[in-house]
């Protein structure tokens, strides 16, 4: 399948998602590694119900959210998402997220990659004055990413987790333009 890359970095190209990626997101959202790191919908998921939500993000016109494939340079193949949630054009604010879900890229340095050209296109391009993420204290490759890009602990939701039979916080992250731009 031929796309339109919206951005082509060192290790990685984004695109808009298409239908077809659906076939390949729904292992990841099935894994119980990656539904430990996701923080929203923690159900089994469907083929049909993965479908659904990527033809949602194609048809979506609110206008409050980008939603970005991510494909490595090496190949072809969708590799995770990224996006930015409820952006609130009045406040200049939105929810910053990134999931990698091919295991084999974790570590590689797509994920820091993809981070940054999110950032600087969240600032640069949308005019965002802030960014804001939720991450569960346990899912430490995804802390420092974050960290490493600038964000900041902000504070937590004590216990609001629940997993291998255990209470986690989550802890709430920000960055704000201009600490994009003294850092990047």
């Amino acid at each position: 399948m031929t796309h339109s890359w919206i951005h082509v970095g060192r290790t990685m190209r984004l695109r808009l998602p298409c239908l077809a990626d659906a076939d390949i997101s729904v292992a990841w959202r099935n894994s119980p590694e990656m539904s430990d790191c996701i923080l929203g919908y923690r159900f089994p998921v469907t083929r049909a119900a993965e479908t659904e939500w990527v033809r949602q993000v194609i048809e979506d016109k609110s206008r409050s959210r980008v939603v970005l494939a991510i494909e490595p340079k090496s190949e072809d193949g969708i590799i995770g998402y990224c996006y930015l949630n409820g952006i609130n054009w009045f406040d200049h604010v939105a929810e910053f997220g990134i999931l990698i879900g091919e295991e084999r890229w974790r570590g590689k340095g797509v994920g820091i990659e993809t981070a940054r050209f999110l950032c600087r296109y969240a600032f640069e391009t949308l005019n965002l004055e802030r960014l804001y993420l939720r991450v569960a204290q346990y899912n430490a490759r995804a802390v420092s990413i974050y960290e490493r890009i600038g964000f900041v602990r902000e504070g937590a939701w004590r216990n609001h987790v629940f997993r291998g039979g255990a209470r986690h916080d989550v802890i709430l992250m920000g960055l704000l333009r201009s600490e994009w731009q003294g850092n990047n």
